[in-house]
């Protein structure tokens, strides 16, 4: 495309490097920002906080700007520039109509939301209406925002990307640190996320525009297009609305249940375990784009796929038994003994549950990519069915903790979606690869939780012993995987070919 001044493509190794780069920035500051606005909003204030990011995050940000991501490369790579135009063009329509809905809806049950939903106290109600009406907004520039979000990792250029990300996370954090240390409240917060996440939309559309010169809103769209914009798009909101029901459902139930004081000491190792997901999911965020364009060579696509998972598995496995040895020291330190004694029993199910999900992204993918969406569709869906009645009887008979395990009981039907994703689309179900990697992970953690509950229960409760620990363990980790063959030199060729190799290119060249 001759038009396109895309520069530099540079290889999937590296973009997946500034994906990582992009999540790992905004991250930090959530670890530094997070005890400093629960001490200075308050354990009631930040749970009000936490639900409505969570409506901004889950409820009105329906991911539509994944079609873009799914269509940019593979027209892209078919030479089709006019159709990469009408795909973008279609997709933004698309997006703002949701978004304007999504957001006038909910203001309009901001009132009955609060009041018979979340069971606010009247005194605090207003404040909460006014929140989740600041949250629509913001949820409308987050979907528009997307778009070109998508079409920066379309064209392969997540050096842009991290940069426009990076910023956005120091001037949300940044932001919700001044105002809170200064005493302003949620709506403040709130009001401060809105003009920075549409500044920063504003940017992500300019820099797309500059890379896609062709990007016009205003261009003739065939109907053929719409349609398969609309059909894509459709099974994302399907799923999205799946994931949404459950995640208002959740928030709601403990908030009914325990208070705006029980959710934070819910939400909070949450955020842990969605920490985790988000590192996943930016690691592997890269292949997606690539995958579309070489979705005929199907041998490459298996070899992607197992090499990305063996990377998954161990990186979760590792986490979560970080979470399991050395979680209750780490919220101590963190936050406070309080939190620590009565949010670590839910820090343990939170990182299982999202441990499962991360092992299903590749799966996930792999149906967005073959352009059978509907099966994650099925997968969402099947998880709220089976976790709200899980949710509504553990919270009587274990309190938060049984709303926390539910979860994790409904996210175990990922497994046989993985099972039917394998069968399907890459010919055959990777039992010996999966019974292969799992057992030396399995292992290696073994040996590291032996290794951290010792440090740990000789030395003092600091900062240093949770270090030592740290790296004592991954050291373990990483030796274990090593002696036992994790990684053959086999695949490190194949990681080579894969990753680095497009149309001849040779590994370690960046194509023009």
């Amino acid at each position: 495309m001759a038009a396109d001044r895309t520069g530099k493509r540079r290889s999937l190794a590296t973009n997946s490097l500034f994906s990582v780069l992009a999540w790992i920035f905004p991250i930090l500051l959530g670890f530094f920002s997070t005890p400093i606005l629960v001490r200075y909003l308050g354990h009631e204030q930040y749970g009000l906080f936490a639900i409505v990011l969570g409506f901004i995050s889950y409820s009105f940000t329906f991911g539509i700007g994944k079609v873009a991501g799914k269509y940019v490369p593979e027209y892209r790579a078919a030479g089709q520039s006019e159709k990469v135009t009408q795909v973008v063009a279609a997709t933004f329509w698309l997006s703002l109509t949701f978004g304007v809905l999504g957001s006038l809806l909910l203001a309009l049950l901001a009132p009955v939301i609060v009041e018979s939903l979340l069971l606010i106290p009247q005194e605090s109600q207003q404040a909460a209406i006014t929140a989740l009406r600041v949250a629509g907004a913001i949820g409308l520039a987050s979907m528009l925002s997307q778009v070109f979000q998508f079409v920066l990792q379309g064209v392969h250029r997540f050096d842009n990307y991290v940069t426009l990300t990076n910023l956005n996370g120091l001037l949300l954090g940044g932001g919700n640190i001044v105002l809170a240390i200064n005493g302003f409240g949620v709506t403040s917060l709130l009001i401060w996320n809105l003009g920075v996440v549409s500044a920063t939309g504003l940017l992500f559309y300019l820099r797309a525009r500059h890379l896609l010169p062709s990007i016009s809103f205003v261009t003739e769209i065939p109907r053929s297009m719409m349609t398969t914009v609309a059909r894509y798009a459709g099974n994302i909101l399907l799923y999205q609305v799946f994931a949404n029901a459950l995640f208002i459902f959740e928030r709601s139930w403990v908030m009914r249940k325990f208070g705006a004081e029980g959710l934070t000491y819910y939400f909070v190792p949450m955020l842990l375990a969605t920490y985790m997901h988000g590192f996943i999911a930016s690691l592997v965020q890269a292949i997606f784009p690539v995958v579309n364009e070489i979705i005929e060579d199907r041998e490459r696509i298996t070899e992607i796929y197992r090499r990305a998972n063996k990377i998954i598995l161990a990186i979760v496995v590792f986490v979560v038994t970080n979470f399991i040895v050395c979680g209750a020291l780490f919220l101590e330190l963190w936050v406070s003994s309080e939190l620590a004694t009565k949010s670590y029993p839910l820090l343990i199910p939170h990182g299982l549950t999202f441990a499962v999900i991360c092992i299903g992204i590749m799966a996930f993918q792999l149906s967005e990519v073959f352009k059978f969406p509907a099966l994650n569709v099925i997968m969402t869906g099947s998880w709220m069915a089976l976790a709200i009645p899980l949710m509504i009887i553990g919270a009587e008979f274990w309190q938060s903790e049984g709303v926390a395990w539910a979860r994790f009981a409904a996210a175990l039907v990922t497994f046989p979606i993985i099972v039917y994703t394998e069968r399907r689309f890459l010919g055959q179900v990777e039992w010996r690869f999966w019974l292969a990697v799992t057992s030396r992970v399995l292992f290696a953690a073994a040996v590291m939780a032996v290794i951290q509950t010792f440090i740990l229960r000789t030395m003092d409760g600091t900062y240093a012993s949770l270090i030592i620990a740290g790296l004592t363990g991954a050291a373990a980790f990483a030796g274990v995987l090593a002696a036992t063959g994790f990684l053959t030199p086999q695949d490190r060729e194949t990681v080579k070919r894969s990753l680095f190799r497009r149309s001849g290119i040779e590994p370690g060249a960046i194509q023009e």
